[in-house]
Protein backbone atom coordinates (compact mmCIF):
# COMPACT_ATOMS: atom_id res chain seq x y z
CA UNK A 1 0.00 0.00 0.00
CA UNK A 2 1.06 3.24 -1.06
CA UNK A 3 -0.36 6.97 0.18
CA UNK A 4 0.70 9.84 -2.61
CA UNK A 5 -0.87 13.48 -2.30
CA UNK A 6 -3.44 12.40 -5.09
CA UNK A 7 -4.49 9.03 -3.25
CA UNK A 8 -3.93 5.44 -2.42
CA UNK A 9 -2.38 3.07 -4.65
CA UNK A 10 -1.55 -0.80 -4.33
CA UNK A 11 1.50 -2.81 -5.24
CA UNK A 12 0.60 -6.16 -6.39
CA UNK A 13 4.07 -7.95 -6.33
CA UNK A 14 2.99 -11.30 -7.72
CA UNK A 15 2.12 -9.21 -11.53
CA UNK A 16 4.30 -6.41 -11.31
CA UNK A 17 1.34 -4.12 -11.42
CA UNK A 18 0.38 -0.54 -9.65
CA UNK A 19 -3.52 0.54 -9.31
CA UNK A 20 -5.00 3.28 -8.16
CA UNK A 21 -7.52 1.82 -5.09
CA UNK A 22 -10.17 4.13 -5.01
CA UNK A 23 -12.32 2.88 -1.52
CA UNK A 24 -16.47 4.13 -1.14
CA UNK A 25 -16.38 6.95 1.24
CA UNK A 26 -19.82 8.33 2.66
CA UNK A 27 -19.94 11.97 1.24
CA UNK A 28 -17.02 11.68 -0.75
CA UNK A 29 -17.36 11.98 -4.53
CA UNK A 30 -13.42 12.86 -5.22
CA UNK A 31 -10.85 10.23 -6.01
CA UNK A 32 -7.93 12.26 -5.01
CA UNK A 33 -7.13 13.14 -1.65
CA UNK A 34 -3.42 13.21 0.25
CA UNK A 35 -2.73 10.59 2.36
CA UNK A 36 -0.46 11.18 5.09
CA UNK A 37 -1.22 8.02 7.60
CA UNK A 38 -1.20 4.22 6.69
CA UNK A 39 -0.60 1.10 9.29
CA UNK A 40 -2.32 -2.54 9.42
CA UNK A 41 -3.49 -4.81 12.05
CA UNK A 42 -3.49 -8.64 12.69
CA UNK A 43 -7.19 -8.43 12.10
CA UNK A 44 -6.86 -7.72 8.40
CA UNK A 45 -7.69 -4.22 8.76
CA UNK A 46 -5.89 -1.19 6.88
CA UNK A 47 -5.71 2.10 8.88
CA UNK A 48 -5.58 4.75 6.22
CA UNK A 49 -5.17 8.70 7.30
CA UNK A 50 -5.96 11.02 4.98
CA UNK A 51 -6.72 14.99 4.34
CA UNK A 52 -10.38 14.19 4.72
CA UNK A 53 -10.35 11.96 7.57
CA UNK A 54 -9.86 8.03 8.46
CA UNK A 55 -10.73 5.28 6.27
CA UNK A 56 -10.92 1.67 8.21
CA UNK A 57 -10.82 -0.92 5.27
CA UNK A 58 -11.24 -5.09 6.00
CA UNK A 59 -10.13 -7.58 3.38
CA UNK A 60 -10.18 -4.01 1.57
CA UNK A 61 -13.43 -3.25 1.78
CA UNK A 62 -14.35 0.42 3.26
CA UNK A 63 -15.82 -0.83 7.17
CA UNK A 64 -15.56 2.47 8.91
CA UNK A 65 -14.97 6.76 7.69
CA UNK A 66 -14.03 9.18 10.65
CA UNK A 67 -13.84 12.85 8.75
CA UNK A 68 -11.85 15.15 10.21
CA UNK A 69 -11.84 18.53 10.34
CA UNK A 70 -13.86 20.29 13.52
CA UNK A 71 -14.62 19.71 16.60
CA UNK A 72 -17.79 18.30 16.62
CA UNK A 73 -19.13 15.01 18.19
CA UNK A 74 -17.97 11.61 16.05
CA UNK A 75 -15.57 14.02 13.76
CA UNK A 76 -11.73 13.93 14.31
CA UNK A 77 -9.98 17.45 15.26
CA UNK A 78 -7.95 19.04 12.72
CA UNK A 79 -7.34 19.05 8.87
CA UNK A 80 -4.30 16.41 8.79
CA UNK A 81 -3.33 12.68 10.35
CA UNK A 82 0.16 12.51 11.24
CA UNK A 83 -0.50 8.95 12.57
CA UNK A 84 -2.74 6.37 13.48
CA UNK A 85 -2.41 3.34 16.14
CA UNK A 86 -4.50 1.04 16.51
CA UNK A 87 -4.46 -0.08 20.26
CA UNK A 88 -5.94 -3.95 21.16
CA UNK A 89 -8.83 -4.62 19.69
CA UNK A 90 -11.07 -2.08 20.70
CA UNK A 91 -9.07 1.22 20.52
CA UNK A 92 -7.84 3.35 17.46
CA UNK A 93 -5.32 6.40 18.50
CA UNK A 94 -5.00 9.32 15.78
CA UNK A 95 -2.62 11.52 16.23
CA UNK A 96 -3.77 15.19 14.26
CA UNK A 97 -2.55 18.95 13.63
CA UNK A 98 -5.12 19.85 16.58
CA UNK A 99 -5.40 17.53 19.39
CA UNK A 100 -5.01 13.08 19.76
CA UNK A 101 -8.06 11.53 19.29
CA UNK A 102 -9.05 7.75 20.64
CA UNK A 103 -11.92 5.83 18.54
CA UNK A 104 -13.21 3.31 20.46
CA UNK A 105 -14.40 1.04 17.72
CA UNK A 106 -17.78 -0.78 19.64
CA UNK A 107 -19.30 2.45 20.21
CA UNK A 108 -17.91 4.73 17.76
CA UNK A 109 -17.24 7.02 20.22
CA UNK A 110 -14.43 9.59 19.66
CA UNK A 111 -12.32 11.01 22.91
CA UNK A 112 -10.10 14.00 21.86
CA UNK A 113 -7.27 14.94 24.13
CA UNK A 114 -6.14 18.78 23.87
CA UNK A 115 -3.75 21.30 25.42
CA UNK A 116 -5.25 23.27 27.86
CA UNK A 117 -2.85 26.07 29.88
CA UNK A 118 -5.50 25.58 33.32
CA UNK A 119 -5.47 21.89 32.76
CA UNK A 120 -1.73 20.61 34.81
CA UNK A 121 -2.00 17.28 33.84
CA UNK A 122 -3.14 17.54 29.84
CA UNK A 123 -1.71 16.66 26.40
CA UNK A 124 1.36 18.94 26.12
CA UNK A 125 0.46 20.28 22.63
CA UNK A 126 -1.96 19.99 19.79
CA UNK A 127 -0.08 19.51 17.35
CA UNK A 128 0.42 15.72 17.68
CA UNK A 129 3.60 13.78 15.67
CA UNK A 130 3.38 10.58 17.15
CA UNK A 131 2.06 7.67 19.58
CA UNK A 132 3.31 4.37 20.88
CA UNK A 133 2.77 2.03 23.40
CA UNK A 134 4.72 1.97 26.89
CA UNK A 135 4.92 0.06 30.70
CA UNK A 136 1.90 -0.88 31.79
CA UNK A 137 -0.54 0.27 28.97
CA UNK A 138 0.84 3.60 29.04
CA UNK A 139 1.57 5.38 26.15
CA UNK A 140 4.46 7.85 25.04
CA UNK A 141 2.77 10.54 22.97
CA UNK A 142 4.96 13.19 20.85
CA UNK A 143 4.00 16.50 20.59
CA UNK A 144 5.57 19.91 18.63
CA UNK A 145 5.30 20.99 22.32
CA UNK A 146 7.10 18.09 24.17
CA UNK A 147 6.78 14.34 24.72
CA UNK A 148 4.41 13.19 26.99
CA UNK A 149 3.22 9.78 28.99
CA UNK A 150 -0.33 9.15 29.13
CA UNK A 151 -1.43 6.96 31.75
CA UNK A 152 -4.71 5.13 30.12
CA UNK A 153 -6.34 4.28 33.53
CA UNK A 154 -6.52 7.74 34.73
CA UNK A 155 -6.36 9.46 31.18
CA UNK A 156 -3.56 12.27 32.68
CA UNK A 157 -0.73 13.01 30.82
CA UNK A 158 2.85 13.46 32.39
CA UNK A 159 5.33 16.46 30.77
CA UNK A 160 8.26 13.90 30.35
CA UNK A 161 10.26 17.26 28.78
CA UNK A 162 9.44 19.69 31.48
CA UNK A 163 12.52 21.49 31.63
CA UNK A 164 14.84 19.85 35.19
CA UNK A 165 18.76 18.35 34.16
CA UNK A 166 17.17 15.31 32.97
CA UNK A 167 15.14 16.30 30.55
CA UNK A 168 15.44 16.21 26.14
CA UNK A 169 17.16 18.71 24.63
CA UNK A 170 14.22 19.71 22.67
CA UNK A 171 10.76 20.18 23.34
CA UNK A 172 9.76 18.90 19.63
CA UNK A 173 10.07 15.25 19.89
CA UNK A 174 9.40 14.42 16.27
CA UNK A 175 8.82 10.03 16.42
CA UNK A 176 8.91 7.60 19.30
CA UNK A 177 9.57 3.73 19.55
CA UNK A 178 10.25 1.73 22.65
CA UNK A 179 12.59 -1.31 22.32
Amino acid sequence: WIGTDSGIFKYDRRKNYLSQFVPKIPGNQSTAYRITAITGNNEKQLFIGSSIGLLILTNEKSTAFYPCGSLEQDVLPGAHINQVYPYGINEIWVCTDNGLACIHEKTKKITVFQHDEMKPFCITGNNVLAISKGENDDLWVSTTNGLCLLDRKTGMFTDISAPDENTLSSRLASCIAQD
